[in-house]
């Protein structure tokens, strides 16, 4: 399917229809808007010697050296998806320079049409594709996304913040349907719960707007289309959220019970062998006799070693009671030594060895050798659960003790860092939200399961609650950096409009010159709140 991103080579030089940055990541290539425009359209309005004199032409000189801030870069690449290609559309400089030679005017009603051809792509995505962010997830969906891109009666071309507002806090998102037939049952209305966590508008129970990005974006009378919302929604943390599974690989423990069953089978045979064979019943203290009692007790101690050592893997591995790094080497090592050992002896003491016995002793080396390996790769990928001997939040057992730690992956906005102390747990994750310990454990019936949380716990919120509980310094820049993007081409259109003052040159009339000084006023303050964006 072709996307919005066609347009990365055409551009029009009256309305971009969106601020989303174009690449494949975040922030990917920075939108850098170009003064090209302008500063073309200066040399070709004549803008030369003789305008420089005049003080309309001095300022404006000024203006052609103005240049507008450039957005963070991202450090980190992802893949671009279908719906991400759709929303992608602003130009580069070169491409932008290359349109400026083209005729405008059919040009602009084919970006136009384009426009509408791509919004229509969205609006099906969204229909057969309900609750799916346009089938980017399939864990966890956006009503919200779908009611945006939908877009039932609503132009393509970007509104005022204040229009985005007034449908949003209106009756009207809450009785949206997608219209597809298979979700007529399932819940799609857009709460207010979503648009707070997308940070695209926060609204009090009274139905106050008290803040997001649409509220501070109307304060400035940005004007934003459809895709700038969704790239609001499709970049909110909740939307984002990764899941880190620390867990252990139980098939491990299953296969060493497995192994530690057929070997303590195999050593009641040879006990059970030892005691019929009528050279144990000679009385006295003879050598063999000795020799036979002392392999029946090699055979019951490497039984309670074999119990001792499955009880040990399965504390460490399983119900991941202790230290998951118990074992510095095979744990059972020694106890198929002591197996081979047990097997060579009663050869030497000529009792009759099944040809499965003489097997099992290499078979049991092998699989013990491939357990150990599983067991250093599993510790070696750093998966493994960290807080499993911590027992003051936890309760004892359970067939599988699992942590499970909830995390925004990506950089933040503008390129913000948390502070030390907002990630004390688990070193490596950015980012992270919350992290809960539990285990899966029996329910009282055959294979009947139940999972249990023992423990949830966030450092973020812990941290926040000691350093302002009330939260009323916490600062939300996600969207902020579409707030940058929308308020350049703000500073874009005043620029055309200076160009086009200079443009009749000494024939400005005295309103032009006031037009003109108060389009540089706007400029300036324009840029001096995107100054803000970046600190």
């Amino acid at each position: 399917m072709a996307g919005l991103a066609d347009l990365q080579k055409k551009q029009s030089t009256e309305e971009p229809v969106s601020s989303v940055p174009r690449g494949n990541s975040e922030y990917a290539e920075p939108y850098e808007p170009s003064l090209a425009r302008g500063i073309i359209g200066l040399g070709l309005a004549g803008a030369g010697a003789v305008a420089l004199r005049t003080p309309i032409g001095r300022a404006l000189d000024k203006i052609s050296k103005l240049k507008t801030p450039k957005a963070p870069v991202s450090r980190i690449t992802e893949p671009v998806d279908e719906v991400e290609e759709i929303l992608t559309i602003a130009p580069t400089r070169v491409e932008r320079g290359r349109e400026m030679t083209k005729p405008q005017t059919s040009f602009q009603n084919q970006i136009q049409q384009e426009i509408v051809a791509r919004s229509k792509e969205l609006q099906e995505i969204a229909y057969l594709k309900p609750l799916t962010r346009g089938g980017a997830t399939n864990r966890i969906g956006s009503a919200l996304w779908d009611y945006i891109a939908t877009g039932k009666g609503r132009s393509p071309k970007p509104r005022k913040a204040q229009d985005w507002i007034d449908e949003l806090t209106s009756t009207a998102p809450g009785r949206h349907t997608s219209g597809n037939p298979e979700f007529q049952k399932i819940n799609q209305s857009v709460k207010r719960d979503e648009l707070w966590d997308s940070n695209l508008l926060q609204i009090d129970k009274n139905g106050k707007v008290i803040g997001g990005f649409l509220k501070h974006a109307a304060e400035k009378n940005l004007m934003l289309s459809k895709m700038d919302l969704l790239y609001i929604i499709e970049r909110a943390p909740v939307n984002n959220l990764v899941t880190r599974n620390y867990r252990m690989n139980t098939k491990v423990v299953d296969e060493y019970e497995d192994l530690g069953r057929v070997l303590r089978n195999d050593l009641d045979d040879l006990r059970a062998r030892i005691l019929a064979n009528p050279e144990t019943m000679i009385a006295g203290n003879t050598t063999r006799a000795q020799q036979y009692s002392t392999l029946i007790e090699q055979i019951g101690n490497t039984k309670k070693d074999i119990a001792m050592r499955v009880g040990r893997v399965n504390k460490s591995y399983r119900v991941a009671d202790g230290d998951v790094n118990f074992f510095d080497e095979s744990p059972f090592k020694d106890i198929v030594d002591n197996y081979a050992d047990i097997v060579t002896k009663a050869r030497q003491l000529n009792l009759t060895i099944p040809e499965q016995t003489a097997n099992l002793v290499n078979a049991a080396k092998a699989k013990d050798t491939d357990l150990y390996r599983k067991l250093q790769l599993m510790q070696s990928q750093k998966m493994t659960p960290r807080y499993g001997d911590n027992t003051e939040y936890r309760i004892r057992g359970g067939d599988e003790y699992f942590e499970n730690v909830v995390y925004y992956p990506k950089p933040l906005p503008m390129g913000q860092k948390l502070p030390d102390g907002y990630n004390r747990h688990y070193s490596g994750l950015p980012n992270q939200v919350y992290h809960v310990r539990g285990a899966v454990r029996n329910a009282g019936q055959p294979n009947s399961k139940v999972i249990t949380i023992d423990e949830i716990q966030s450092d973020y919120n812990q941290k926040l609650r000691n350093e302002n509980f009330t939260r009323d310094k916490v600062v939300n820049m996600f969207g902020t950096e579409v707030e940058f993007f929308a308020s350049t081409r703000q500073l874009e259109k005043i620029i055309d409009e200076m160009r086009a003052l200079t443009k009749k040159g000494m024939n400005m009339t005295a309103q032009d010159t006031a037009k003109f000084r108060q389009l540089r006023s706007d400029f300036d303050e324009i840029k001096k709140i995107q100054s803000t964006l970046l600190t």
